[in-house]
């Protein structure tokens, strides 16, 4: 069995997909301002991925002390009373890293969405409008039509 589908997708198929995404991202983003923040990201997924996105920006060490308090104490949000920044091994510095830059992006560059909270949410939206037509592909080629 080859890892690259043979078959093409069926213009119907494609509407299904582009519907569904489309469903996903609307009535995901229109619910992001009711979601708030989860008790787990507040102990230190949003803590950590700010801190390395912050690194990854400017290449100062500083960010990557958990210790340090680089930010200005105005800074929204102020993060640094995060329970578990202490331990940076009980965080994905991937998935939080790529959520804090669509939270910059979609919040504090673009304005597209009301808060960095939301933008950080907002990833999970993107990932799963990804996942969409991956996940209807392997049904049909599994499961057939």
């Amino acid at each position: 069995m080859s890892l690259r589908a043979t078959r093409r997708i069926e213009p119907q198929h494609r509407t299904a997909i582009l519907v569904m995404v489309l469903l996903l991202l609307g009535l995901g983003f229109a619910s992001l301002d009711r979601y708030n923040v989860t008790w787990d990201e507040a102990l230190g997924d949003m803590f950590y991925g700010q801190r390395y996105l912050s690194y990854f920006t400017s290449f100062d060490s500083v960010y990557l002390d958990p210790a340090s308090d680089p930010y200005p104490v105005d800074r929204v949000p102020n993060l640094e009373a995060a329970p578990f920044r202490s331990r940076p091994w009980e965080y994905y510095p991937f998935a939080n890293t790529l959520a804090a830059a669509t939270a910059e992006l979609l919040s504090r560059r673009l304005g597209l969405v009301d808060d960095w909270f939301d933008g950080f949410h907002a990833f999970n939206l993107l990932l799963g409008a990804l996942f969409v037509p991956v996940w209807f592909r392997f049904l049909l080629r599994h499961l057939g039509e």
